[in-house]
């Protein structure tokens, strides 16, 4: 084709560039390394989240994944928040914090965390934040030790709930509990 000059194949004639994977590759690096040097914000988080959504379907978006991971610990938890549970999102992985409210009670978004809890396995912040939801139900989502790291759980909206709640926060997955 043509010769190969940092990253970029050159087509002999043209003065022009044809990025290569490699390239490709490297300018998301850069970028997720350039945002991971930022203080961390919702402004950070929200560009994060922009840019694993447009790297899903790479072949470098588990590495850099990864690579966020180790650069995030410090981060606060708080920050790294989505509403609902949107675990099918390309930045679900590095998400620590859920809320559930409003509407989500009806919501299938809920009904998956229930049934498979050990999608919630890397959360450690949740607010539900609704006032009608069942006890069973609430009781089945802590029902074994998938939200072994939840260390903040805010019950705004679920007043009503005070005896359940002491029998619930006996369970195994809410021992982490600091707040």
């Amino acid at each position: 084709m043509g010769k190969k000059k940092g990253g970029r194949r050159f087509l002999p004639g043209l003065n022009v560039g044809v990025a290569t994977p490699d390239k490709q590759m490297s300018d998301a690096f850069a970028s997720l390394r350039t945002l991971l040097l930022k203080t961390p914000d919702e402004l950070v988080w929200g560009e994060l989240t922009k840019l694993f959504t447009k790297l899903a379907d790479s072949e470098e978006y588990p590495l850099m994944l990864a690579y966020a991971e180790q650069h995030m610990t410090e981060w606060d938890d708080s920050l790294r928040r989505l509403e609902g549970f949107p675990h099918e999102s390309p930045i679900w992985p590095l998400v620590r914090e859920v809320r559930f409210g409003g509407e989500e009670i009806g919501d299938a978004h809920f009904d998956k965390a229930v049934e498979d809890p050990a999608l919630l396995q890397h959360i450690t912040r949740m607010t539900l934040g609704w006032t009608d939801i069942p006890t069973k139900r609430l009781a089945r989502l802590f029902r074994d030790d998938s939200l072994i790291r939840l260390t903040f759980l805010d019950l705004e909206g679920c007043s009503y709930l005070t005896e359940d709640v002491e029998r619930m926060l006996e369970m195994p997955s809410l021992q982490s509990l600091e707040e």
